[in-house]
């Protein structure tokens, strides 16, 4: 449980440092790629001499942790387009409803436990995601039939990538090799991002760079938590991935209203409600 808490809180803390360079005009690419770089940095500090345990080997992982790593920074910049494209209203639907992916492969995969209350906690962490992220004069965004690809994209590649990192925590993680697992990931994530750079030819500046230093510390605690979570908890992952997923948008939402003083409507208060009963849902199952 602690592993989890913590990850939450790392999670949330990311959509709050992207509100707020949102307002500093913050170059969100250059943010993203040092971010990365950080979450290296990060990795080998907190591992030390743990980052390679006697005897491990990266050989059956290694192409996952390379995969996951292109998902990340690509998915971060789905995301940035879609937001630009569709708005944040759409975007924050696909990039939260994810969670109904990893879920449901947990089925198949894994033989995790089907229980009609586990269905009704997916069903309502689906509709809680979907009335948080909705805002009175956006709905009618939210309910267009165009321009899907990005956001359709952003909720395949956000899924198939939570799906990835299940398996690998299934398959071949051991507590032990979490830090290395996540130091490689983000390491192939802000290599995929240098790319990014090189091909926009964007030069780098002294704001940027903090910002993605100050993103990066908590965006490696909260993979790395997350899968301390899923080894630890002793709960399924058709568990875990719900209720940190419905978490974040609660916590988000408290936040938004408490600290930003941002207006919520009923439906996003029903939704933040929704959010709470579809994890305790999930919890007692």
């Amino acid at each position: 449980m602690p592993a989890l808490v913590l990850s939450v809180l790392c999670s949330t803390l990311l959509f709050v440092l992207f509100k707020i360079y949102g307002n500093h005009r913050i170059n969100i690419l250059q943010a993203i790629v040092v971010n990365y770089f950080t979450c290296v940095a990060m990795g080998i500090i907190t591992a030390g001499t743990d980052l390679l345990p006697a005897g491990a080997t990266c050989n059956s992982w290694l192409l996952i942790a390379l995969l996951l790593g292109g998902i990340f920074m690509i998915g971060f910049q789905l995301i940035a387009h879609t937001i630009r494209q569709n708005g944040i209203t759409v975007a924050t639907v696909a990039a939260k409803t994810t969670l109904v992916l990893p879920v449901t492969a947990a089925f198949f995969l894994y033989a995790d436990t089907f229980t009609v209350t586990k269905l009704l906690g997916i069903l309502l962490a689906v509709a809680a995601v979907v009335l948080t992220s909705v805002k009175q004069d956006e709905q009618a965004i939210l309910l267009q039939h165009r321009e899907l690809i990005l956001p359709l994209s952003v909720f395949l590649l956000g899924g198939i990538g939570e799906i990835l990192l299940n398996f690998a925590q299934k398959r071949y993680l051991t507590n032990d090799l979490h830090h290395l697992f996540t130091t490689l990931t983000f390491g192939a994530a802000a290599i995929t991002g240098l790319f990014f750079i090189v091909f926009r030819r964007s030069n780098l500046q002294f704001k940027n760079v903090a910002a993605g230093i100050l993103l990066g510390i908590p965006n490696y605690f909260s993979i790395y938590f997350l899968l301390r979570a899923l080894s630890t908890t002793g709960w399924q992952s058709s568990v875990v991935f719900p209720v940190n997923n419905m978490a974040i948008v609660a916590l988000s939402g408290l936040l938004a209203l408490a600290v930003f003083k941002e207006q919520l409507s009923h439906l996003n208060l029903l939704g933040i409600a929704l959010a709470f009963c579809a994890i305790l849902l999930m919890i007692f199952s």
